[in-house]
């Protein structure tokens, strides 16, 4: 599946990219808890986040059989968040231009 940008400034993914990109790498249970989000919705952004390289998964060292594993913000993933940043900016300089409503839309995603 291609990368969508509406798809990709939804609550989950920024929310995500911006816990991560605020707080550096974490435990997708340290993950879940920042956000707040349920563990399927993190699950399923953190892989779709990882296919497209907004984030990086490593592997740390453990003993038994699960491996755990640790999520850190990639370039990408930067660069998608100041676009955000930018747009919100802007669509709150242009607001009287925009319209309250379109206004309010791109600040809630940003």
């Amino acid at each position: 599946m291609p990368v969508s940008y509406e798809r990709l400034v939804s609550r989950p993914y920024i929310r995500v990219l911006r816990t991560l990109g605020g707080s550096g790498p974490l435990r997708f249970n340290q993950l879940e808890k920042a956000t707040g989000l349920d563990p399927k919705t993190v699950d399923r952004t953190l892989k779709a986040l990882v296919r497209d390289h907004f984030v990086y998964v490593r592997a740390l060292p453990a003993e038994g059989s699960r491996i755990p594993a640790e999520y850190r913000i990639a370039l990408r993933g930067r660069v998608l968040l100041d676009v955000q940043v930018n747009a919100a900016r802007a669509a709150q300089k242009h607001r009287d231009i925009l319209g309250a409503r379109l206004t309010d839309e791109i600040l809630s995603a940003a």
